[in-house]
């Protein structure tokens, strides 16, 4: 009875996963992606330019720029995740959001970098106003550790935040098995969002628990 409960709960949480999925893309805005030529002069990025692309909506063009930096010193290695968003107004570049994270003085194992293949724009909630995701982890650690991942939804400069961490759990005495899980916690700044915004959010931050550069 117990497995059979098990199996009914596993079915309807990749049911729930496949219809966020399935609603994202029907939500999902146009975007060009741009080399970091493309970029206008005027945009002076932190470190190394990662990924960029622009979009249009109903507040006009939009321009969202990803960088990392790194630091080596002599206590350890400092590094740091840069997200910028921006609006074309007048021809003239205005700064509508920003997010920032980063690590001083690790002297273990580094982990820092943007999941490139979660960057997206969609307007989920059908206002014409485009939201951002992305998702990144951060981590000074050894071994099989927990793995901080962090996602943000941002529209029109409001960030929605989904922090967790992933590690490798699950092996067996035989070192079989084996897979990637880990805590949540969804910010309650979604007790004030549109209803869409928490299910796209929960199944993207799920749907990205295995690290890219692992």
């Amino acid at each position: 009875m117990k497995k059979a409960v098990l199996s009914f709960l596993a079915l309807l949480s990749a049911a729930w996963l496949a219809c966020a999925a399935g609603n994202a893309q029907a939500a999902a805005l146009p975007y060009r992606k741009l080399s970091k030529a493309d970029l206008p002069a005027a945009l002076k990025a932190e470190g190394k330019v990662v990924a960029a692309f622009e979009w249009s909506d109903i507040r006009g063009r939009n321009l969202a720029v990803f960088s990392q930096s790194l630091r080596r010193g002599k206590e350890g290695t400092s590094a740091g995740l840069h997200a910028f968003g921006y609006r074309v107004e007048q021809q003239a570049l205005r700064r509508v959001w920003k997010v920032e994270d980063g690590l001083e003085d690790c002297d273990l194992d580094l982990t820092s970098f943007f999941e490139i293949d979660s960057l997206e724009v969609t307007d989920l909630d059908g206002n014409g106003i485009g939201e951002v995701s992305f998702v990144y982890r951060l981590a000074c650690n050894g071994g099989l550790d927990l793995i901080d991942e962090k996602l943000f939804l941002v529209e029109d400069g409001k960030k929605f935040p989904v922090r967790g961490g992933t590690e490798w759990t699950g092996v067996d005495d035989n070192d079989q098995g084996g897979h990637y899980d880990g805590p949540m916690w969804v910010d309650k700044a979604y007790n004030h969002a549109p209803a869409s915004f928490k299910p796209f959010a929960v199944a993207k931050w799920r749907r990205f628990r295995q690290p890219s550069e692992d």
